[in-house]
């Protein structure tokens, strides 16, 4: 008893001592050919004491979001999306060990990786795809899904020592984008791009973009021939198939019988 008690105190006293501090803030979304959306958060942070050294590598096989959050006191530790607007899975908390550290004064610094996925889903998903012609996909951005601070008029504000980016899928077209993002100087659309960006603070009211994709009519015509083929073998493999197989071959030898009756 006297044990446990010495070590309730001993973390008590421990977390008193520990302060976290988040320093740098980086979100990668990589947007799929399907709409789909691959995710990673990094979070730097700044470890001001061993206290805070020795709780943050006790944590470390933590795989909870909220234990991350009530432990370190930093509200950022989340995904950066409203959970009633977009299906999010496979949450992943892939934390680095401490370094760089300063072993005089008991300092280092981390690096917190956040990972999962949106699936493409009818009213859950992050783009919106639409096949609106013949080899033609555009996409478009759900902006009000994204769970930043926002003003007192409603305007949505990306936070400072924040980086957004956005990676878009192989030989996408920019159609419409607001506001202007830091990695684009032209300002003249359609234009082709294969991310864009933006830095804290800043404003993001509109937040608009819509993308488009084209499918190369060689691509289109080698996926045809792919379906088919897939369609035709499981055609001949399934009951109707083998059916058809054997009347086809009843007919040739219907044909055949009468060719050689006939001679």
């Amino acid at each position: 008893m006297k044990l446990k008690l010495m070590l309730v105190f001993s973390f008590i006293l421990i977390l008193a001592q520990a302060a976290f501090q988040m320093t740098d803030l980086k979100i990668d979304l990589y947007v799929q050919k399907d709409g789909s959306v691959k995710a990673t958060e990094k979070i730097e942070l700044f470890l001001d004491s061993n206290g805070s050294i020795s709780l943050y590598k006790g944590i470390m096989a933590n795989n909870k979001l909220e234990d991350w959050r009530s432990i370190t006191g930093i509200k950022e530790i989340r995904y950066h999306l409203h959970g009633n607007l977009v299906d999010v899975s496979n949450v992943q908390l892939q934390p680095r060990a401490p370094e760089p550290c300063n072993q005089i004064i008991g300092t280092c610094y981390a690096t917190l990786f956040i990972k999962y996925d949106i699936p493409q889903k009818e009213d859950f998903s992050l783009i919106k795809v639409d096949k609106y012609k013949p080899r033609t996909t555009k996409y478009t951005l759900k902006s009000e899904a994204f769970a930043f601070e926002s003003t007192e008029e409603g305007e949505m504000i990306l936070p400072e020592r924040t980086i957004l980016n956005i990676y878009l899928p192989q030989n996408s077209i920019v159609t419409n984008v607001n506001p202007q993002p830091l990695n684009i100087n032209d300002t003249n659309l359609p234009l082709k791009a294969s991310s864009v960006s933006w830095a804290g603070r800043s404003k993001l009211s509109p937040f608009i973009l819509t993308f488009e994709t084209e499918q190369p009519l060689e691509e289109e015509v080698l996926e045809f021939f792919k379906e088919f083929e897939l369609w035709f073998f499981n055609f001949i493999y399934s009951r109707n198939g083998i059916a058809a197989i054997i009347t086809i071959a009843m007919f040739l030898l219907m044909l055949i019988l009468i060719r050689r009756s006939g001679t």
